[in-house]
């Protein structure tokens, strides 16, 4: 489903939204596409992409559906809603949901701010949160919010620091890891690898290297670093690009395909962007994966162990 830069579908994207007896993916699908055209859309529509941010709800879909929402211009209904959703959110959806919060402070309430606080301690994905992000997300807020999210901060700074410890603890023991516990962790709902990955012949996108054959030529050592410094050795074909729009918008990825008319951008969200030429104003290599950092640390050591195993197991014979 192509997206547009005009109104011009909207009714008929509407229509496929409330047609329950499309696949539910399809629908959000639209919703994500309305999402860009229109900052305001049906409470109907806000309501089917809350419904498909749960972790029971297929990965595509929830993240189709939480970058909608990012896009959106929230009421202060909808508000209180994205926060209980942010309650719940995993490591790739959580920066989406938290976009359309980012410079609300103005208009949100006391009590919501401290809901928003509550939420991040809970959501199952903040130890893998860039810094940044969160740092950004309260840089506009009243005072006395700044000084209530500091603990958060704080212990974004305390999980890096005990992943590390961790991650050295693994270090002094590569082997000894169980492959079939690793492979339930590689295509788990924390660690996602398998969300850009393949390990075999299935269909999909690549946003990321196959790793059917990782485990001949790549050792344990360099597993490990691939995951706790996924920019510091970029696969041929995956290296970033960076396109700057001439409306000032920068969209980072992996570039997909390209021709005269247009680029194709695969996203750190899996979300594929097409940018006609026109638009355009400057593309650049970037030596930042889109591979998440931090992804670690939602893992233990042994965990992380066992994710080492599976992944030297993958190999031709």
């Amino acid at each position: 489903m192509a997206s547009t830069t005009s109104g011009q579908f909207d009714e008929g994207l509407l229509q496929s939204i409330e047609e329950v007896a499309l696949p539910v993916a399809l629908r959000v699908r639209a919703a994500k596409i309305l999402s860009r055209q229109s900052k305001d859309i049906p409470e109907t529509t806000f309501a089917l992409l809350c419904s498909q941010c749960s972790q029971d709800t297929a990965f595509d879909t929830r993240l189709e559906a939480a970058r909608a929402i990012g896009n959106l211009k929230l009421t202060s209904q909808q508000v209180n809603r994205v926060i209980d959703l942010v309650a719940q959110a995993g490591p790739l959806e959580l920066p989406l949901l938290l976009q359309p919060l980012t410079g609300l402070w103005r208009t949100l309430s006391k009590t919501s701010s401290r809901r928003l606080l509550a939420a991040l301690e809970k959501a199952p994905g903040f130890a893998s949160l860039q810094e940044t992000v969160l740092t950004n997300l309260f840089q506009e807020a009243p005072a006395e919010i700044r000084v209530a999210a500091q603990p958060l901060l704080q212990r974004l700074q305390e999980e890096y620091a005990s992943s590390i410890r961790e991650v050295l603890r693994t270090t002094f023991n590569l082997v000894g890891g169980d492959p079939s516990r690793g492979k339930e962790i590689f295509f788990g709902k924390r660690a996602l690898c398998s969300a850009c990955h393949r390990v075999g012949p299935q269909k999909g996108k690549e946003i990321g290297p196959d790793l059917r054959r990782i485990g001949e030529v790549r050792s344990p050592r360099d597993l490990l670093e691939a995951i706790l410094a996924p920019s510091a050795s970029l696969a041929r074909g995956f290296e970033g690009q960076t396109v700057v729009t001439t409306s000032g918008r920068v969209i980072s990825g992996v570039l997909h395909q390209e021709t005269d008319d247009f680029i194709v951008l695969f996203t750190s969200q899996r979300e594929e962007v097409r940018i006609p030429r026109s638009d355009v104003e400057e593309i650049n290599a970037s030596a930042v994966s889109i591979m998440p950092a931090g992804l670690e640390r939602l893992l233990t050591s042994d965990e992380l162990r066992d994710l080492l195993a599976y992944l030297g197991s993958l190999q031709i014979r």
